[in-house]
């Protein structure tokens, strides 16, 4: 995979009161490439036979997964023409060069015990080791290179009950390890804030983030037309990661750090069924997402940030990006076994922004949305399909992600001004309507939408 990225940022150095000029320009423009080659291989056993003269299915099974990146950052001296693009003022330079070596090794079984003819037992492990090496390419940074290794058994249990040919319910627990990315890895000491995207410097190594998840449910069928399916869970992160802004000065860099608890829970309801030509789905989540442990947040846009721009995150504040409420349904039509049209919608509620963790800022929050779309397919010969997708059908203005931040551009028309700064919630517009239309071949035989 190979990646290239190009942006001009404000320079949060500048000084407006002094002349413009080498060592005190306005931007900084910032090119990054990345190539990154990974490869895996997996194994795996089962047997399927007695145990105590009941049903049992043993899997065994081990699976490796690495990846070599090298990434290279550089930047250019730019200052802000009238119309906001940005007017080079020197060449670029490298800023950042290294190689990162991602390797994952999980070994793990697992067994399915039928206590009884309705009711599974079901016991698993799985032991994960991961190494991640930072290497500077450059010979200038030494203090960049560095390897972190974690460790750690995941187990996972559960039943499954089936009191009637038409009804299953379950519950489960499970735990898993998230470990910190070389992006975060090299990018957590306060003192040394990076820039975003990425930015590799030397840092203190972070806890792996640990989940533990708690789900109960149920599915089954009204008829063999109508199915539903419930299920109610909870997920608690210990030593979770966020990236926090950086210190007064720098407020578009900052550093990433484990924050304490977080928890996501709440439940999720599905119906689907077909009657004649017609197939539906619909299904409802909620999720209640919130911080478990209070921590001092630097956020100097927020409306409520002390002055050190420090905001105070309690336990129960909502974590931002994440709407309470998703709602998505589907209707397709076949008018016969080769030629189908469908239409879908997809709702979210309103969600906090980045840099409103404290869930007080004076913006408020990100909108909902709703937005619809429609598909069509014919398989005109076997193995070809002709298919036709509009998304946004009625080109809905919505946004998809908020972030608290100062806006430098309110001079004369919106042009760059460094000495009026104010903070604003920028938002991430979602995508307007668009339109495809296409042939899918598929090798396997029937193509498929």
């Amino acid at each position: 995979m190979r990646q290239r990225n190009f942006s001009t940022n404000v320079n949060d150095d500048f000084d407006p009161t002094s002349p413009v000029g080498p060592g005190n320009f306005e931007a900084q423009n910032v090119q990054d490439n990345v190539t990154t080659d990974g490869y895996g291989a997996g194994v795996q056993y089962s047997h399927l036979g007695k145990l105590a003269g009941r049903n049992n299915q043993f899997t065994i099974g081990a699976s490796v997964d690495a990846a070599e990146t090298d990434f290279s950052e550089a930047h250019q001296d730019a200052n802000f023409a009238p119309d906001r693009s940005n007017v080079a003022q020197d060449d670029f330079s490298t800023a950042t060069q290294v190689r990162t070596t991602n390797q994952y090794y999980g070994l793990y079984a697992t067994d399915t015990f039928s206590l009884t003819q309705r009711l599974d037992l079901t016991l698993a492990g799985r032991y994960n080791r991961a190494e991640v090496k930072i290497t500077d390419q450059t010979g200038l940074n030494p203090d960049l290179n560095g390897k972190s290794t974690f460790n750690r058994f995941n187990p996972a249990a559960g039943l499954t009950f089936k009191p009637s040919d038409t009804l299953t319910t379950y519950v489960s627990y499970n735990e898993g390890m998230r470990i910190a990315t070389p992006v975060e890895l090299t990018c957590a000491d306060p003192a040394a804030p990076c820039a975003l995207p990425n930015e590799f410097l030397a840092d203190p190594p972070l806890k792996p983030v640990i989940a533990r998840t708690f789900e109960i449910g149920a599915r089954g069928r009204f008829s063999s037309n109508l199915r539903w399916r419930a299920t109610a869970y909870q997920t608690r992160l210990q030593d979770d990661i966020q990236f926090i802004s950086a210190s007064a000065g720098s407020p578009n860099t900052g550093f990433f750090q484990n924050v304490g608890d977080t928890r996501r829970r709440g439940f999720e309801l599905g119906l689907d069924g077909r009657k004649g030509a017609f197939n539906w789905f619909a299904s409802y989540a909620f999720i209640d997402a919130t911080f478990r442990t209070a921590f001092t947040e630097h956020s100097p846009a927020n409306s409520f940030a002390d002055a050190n721009g420090d905001i105070q995150v309690q336990s129960g504040n909502e974590l931002p990006g994440i709407p309470r409420n998703i709602f998505k349904a589907r209707l397709e039509y076949a008018f016969a076994q080769k030629w189908s049209i469908g239409a879908s919608m997809y709702a979210a509620t309103s969600q906090f922004a980045r840099g409103d963790e404290n869930n007080q800022d004076a913006n408020g929050k990100v909108k909902g949305y709703t937005i619809f779309n429609l598909d069509a397919r014919w398989e005109f010969a076997r193995a070809w399909e002709l298919f036709a997708e509009v998304d946004n059908l009625f080109n809905t203005k919505y946004n998809t992600l908020g972030v608290l931040g100062a806006n430098f551009f309110n001079g004369p028309g919106h042009t760059f001004d460094a000495n009026n700064p104010v903070n604003e919630l920028f938002l991430s517009p979602g995508a307007p309507l668009g339109a495809w239309v296409g042939i899918r071949y598929s090798f396997g035989g029937r193509a498929t939408h």
